[in-house]
């Protein structure tokens, strides 16, 4: 759990401090931000916080059942 915790804190302070690199130079063509990848990227995390969200909760489901 400990580990899970980490991840989750260092995946959100990349994602935080992400977009203050990524900003247009002088329009979409010479842009060095990819907004598919970046998209991409935050719709892996949140998928991925989602399902260790529904874990959690079914894991808390099974030990209150088996009291």
């Amino acid at each position: 759990m400990k580990r899970l915790k980490f991840l989750l804190a260092v995946g959100t302070l990349l994602i935080a401090t992400s977009p203050l690199y990524l900003h247009a130079q002088t329009g979409c063509e010479d842009s060095p931000e990819n907004p598919t990848a970046v998209l991409a990227l935050l719709g892996s995390v949140a998928a991925c916080g989602e399902y260790a969200r529904r874990r959690f909760l079914a894991g808390k489901a099974e030990r209150k059942e088996n009291r």
